[in-house]
């Protein structure tokens, strides 16, 4: 796990060495889960998240595709009938976006969650939630003008977010504010 870190780390401080375009954002996202214990599915709740994202062009490659990465604060909130499970994660993507033209994008790779915190109301069955979680988002990056936009997507989770869940996925959009250093 701290290899996991450690080369993220790495990787971050390398790219924003070389940046070109960063982009602070903040959304919303809304999280369902199936608990195998109560084998009932969670109602979503809204989960906020704000963060900062590294767009590195891959011009080598194609001039159109760049890699993204950063950091994002995301909460991912979960009902089970009377019981509420809040979870907070460091998102760390690793994606590749493809844009369409200058306007449209489209996104896609793995995201690692690491657990920040974890709360559960009094008499909650869910039970150790994972330190970290890989997902695989799917996403459209619209923007208005150069500077601002919007990303929207789909992730489906690769791991378990606790001990007894079998399977969860998250809907989200995120407001984009991008600026070059």
């Amino acid at each position: 796990m701290k290899k996991i870190i450690v080369l993220f780390s790495i990787l971050f401080v390398f790219q924003t060495a070389q940046a070109r375009e960063f982009g602070a954002v903040f959304g919303f996202n809304y999280t369902e889960a199936q608990s195998t214990t109560t084998n009932v599915s969670s109602d979503s709740e809204v989960g906020f998240q704000a963060g900062v994202q590294y767009y590195h062009p891959l011009k080598s490659l194609n001039d159109k595709l760049y890699f993204r990465t950063g950091g994002v604060i995301t909460q991912r909130v979960s009902e089970f009938g009377i019981f509420e499970f809040d979870l907070l994660y460091l998102d760390i993507p690793a994606t590749l976006e493809y844009r369409i033209n200058e306007m449209v994008g489209l996104f896609s790779g793995l995201q690692l969650g690491l657990l920040m915190a974890d709360e559960c109301t009094p008499g909650c069955n869910v039970q150790d939630p994972n330190s970290f979680i890989l997902g695989f988002p799917l996403g459209v990056s619209v923007m208005i003008n150069p500077e601002m936009g919007f990303d929207f997507y789909y992730q489906i989770g690769l791991t378990d977010m606790w001990q007894n869940s079998e399977w969860s996925d998250t809907l989200g959009a995120q407001f984009i504010y991008k600026f070059d250093i």
